[in-house]
């Protein structure tokens, strides 16, 4: 659902940006520098979630060993 909404939020911002330019030749350049900067923030800020979401996995699996090995035999 996220990606869908993603994919459709991209694809008006490349319709309206291929309007801009095509209207006003002259800020192809400025509008290409600022979109390839803006898809390196995207694309860092979705693997800092994903490298968060991994560590948390990993950090979780860690816990729930821990509480094993430590735990008191059931009687």
């Amino acid at each position: 659902m996220v990606l869908i909404r993603f994919i459709s939020l991209v694809m008006l911002t490349v319709v309206g940006l291929a309007f801009v330019i095509n209207n006003v030749p002259r800020l192809m350049l400025p509008i290409y520098i600022l979109s390839m900067i803006g898809l390196m923030f995207c694309l860092g800020h979705i693997a800092l979630h994903y490298l968060q979401r991994i560590r948390y996995l990993l950090y979780d699996e860690k816990q729930l060993k821990e509480n094993q090995i430590n735990k008191p035999p059931a009687k």
